[in-house]
């Protein structure tokens, strides 16, 4: 608690200095989700959560020096659901509770020069290519470029097209409730880039403060760029040590294969995408379809996820965003029979910034 609490003061002190030169911001971002269920007699038929953000804060921007502070409350629902036996009868009760916590939606700090960068504080980010999974970034797979903003430290050293990449990072739940983190994760990472020709490589090591576990991850990427405008890339990462022992089947590889396409016209694009990947010993493959219009004033996705052996789904997104300030999104996932109990994801999201 008290390495958290001189990190948020040394950040806020460091922006003091800047203050006339500050552009204020304020937001609000809101989201909905509603899961339909499978009728069971022992669980809701349904499950709806919100949550609502409000944020404050400024952002500094020169040439080379960018910082950003956004303090923010947030809203949220949670789902009490009980089950009891009255005359015989089953009576489900669910109820949602609502429950407020504080946090900061953004607190961050960058300084970039002609041979080094610096980055520091609350950030999204991630390494390598892929559309519907990630396994080349520090956090856990996603869908559809999902990520969320973490806390971190990273420096980065340029040697022309090679760049160096060296990072921490604590757990970023436990520093939003201002409570001690529960793991710590290091990194190195190098990368080579062309126009065409990209090569990265990166060690990952996690130590669990709560288990006195520690993880080793390994990983490889290589992605290129042809002139049709076609798009190949793979990536492979290996558990080297996982929870102190030492990875020995293939559980503890990660890996994918992908291929895609980029077609322009004026302001109108549209990507196809078709990926294989391979987690926690199952195969999984994947096609995908992207479009935007209007210089990204509104986009689709549709994606189709299958499994032979573990699961398939189909989900859809639509995306409305003006001027970077408002930004509505809608998302449909269902697991096409699959599940045992889940039927159907619906969410929305709405966004405004200034």
């Amino acid at each position: 608690m008290k390495y958290i609490k001189l990190t948020l003061l040394f950040l806020l002190l460091l922006c003091i200095p800047l203050y006339a030169s500050i552009t204020p911001n304020f937001g609000i971002e809101t989201d909905f989700t509603y899961i339909d269920l499978k009728d069971s007699e022992f669980a809701p038929n349904n499950i709806f959560s919100n949550e609502t953000s409000f944020y404050a804060g400024f952002e500094y921007l020169s040439f080379n020096l960018y910082v950003s502070v956004k303090p923010a409350f947030k809203i949220y629902t949670t789902n009490n659901f009980s089950v009891k036996f009255e005359n015989g009868d089953i009576i489900k009760n669910n109820k949602a509770l609502a429950k407020i916590t504080f946090f900061f939606g953004d607190i961050y700090f960058s300084y970039v020069g002609n041979n080094f960068a610096l980055y520091f504080g609350k950030r999204i980010f991630h390494f390598g290519e892929g559309f519907n999974r990630q396994y080349m970034f520090i956090g856990d797979s996603v869908l559809n470029d999902n990520y969320n903003a973490l806390y971190n430290a990273q420096v980065n050293i340029y040697q022309g097209n090679i760049t160096h990449g060296l990072g921490l990072m604590p757990d970023t739940d436990s520093i939003d409730k201002l409570e001690e983190p529960l793991y710590y994760l290091g990194w190195y990472s190098i990368n080579y880039s062309t126009s065409s020709l990209g090569l990265l490589g990166i060690a990952e090591y996690e130590y669990n403060v709560a288990d006195n576990n520690n993880n080793l991850k390994l990983g490889f990427e290589t992605s290129y760029i042809f002139n049709t405008g076609i798009k190949v890339y793979g990536n492979i990462l290996y558990d080297l040590i996982n929870q102190n022992n030492i990875g020995s089947s293939t559980s503890n590889i990660n890996s994918q294969i992908g291929i895609n396409y980029t077609w322009l016209y004026d302001n109108h694009m549209l990507m196809p995408v078709v990926e294989y990947f391979y987690e926690d010993s199952h195969s999984f493959y994947s096609i995908a379809i992207y479009a935007s219009f209007f210089d990204s004033l509104f986009s689709l996705t549709a994606s189709f996820v299958h499994s032979p052996n573990y699961k398939m789904h189909f989900i859809t997104m639509a995306t409305l965003n003006i001027d970077d300030q408002f930004n509505m999104s809608f998302t449909y996932n269902t697991p096409l029979n699959t599940s045992d109990e889940l039927l159907n994801i619906f969410e929305l999201s709405l966004e405004y910034n200034y």
